[in-house]
């Protein structure tokens, strides 16, 4: 079920899944969320993307997400928190591994997202 809020002046949809799913483009602005699932989750990025789209991903529930940019695309983020942001390497998704986790990621136009608005309770990683 999607329910809305509102962020400064702007109505956002949030998309509550449970199970692995593939983000379409046409979501971009979405707020996605793992309210409800039993186990670790993964949102696949649309491959196709322009440069600007962009969505976003919480660990609502006490399980992992896990936000992957596919096979040719690549992350840019902060790895520890201290070690600056960086491109990881191509297939490298991103893991929320704690309740209240979240990240935004934006579309370079090549295949390559960025990470920003990292918001942590853990530590955000990324992994192969």
């Amino acid at each position: 079920m999607a329910d809305a809020i509102q962020r400064f002046g702007e109505t956002r949809v949030i998309a509550d899944k449970t199970a692995t799913y593939t983000v379409l483009r046409s979501e971009s602005g979405k707020f996605f969320t793992n309210e409800g699932a039993a186990g670790t989750i993964k949102f696949n990025l649309p491959q196709d993307s322009i440069k600007g789209e962009w969505f976003e991903f919480l660990a609502a529930a006490n399980q992992d997400v896990t936000v992957d940019p596919g096979a040719a695309g690549a992350l840019y983020g902060d790895v520890d928190g201290s070690s600056g942001w960086t491109k990881q390497a191509d297939n490298t998704h991103a893991v929320l591994d704690v309740q209240g986790d979240c990240i935004r990621v934006l579309a370079k136009g090549d295949g390559d997202w960025y990470t920003i608005n990292q918001s942590e309770v853990g530590d955000i990683t990324f992994a192969a």
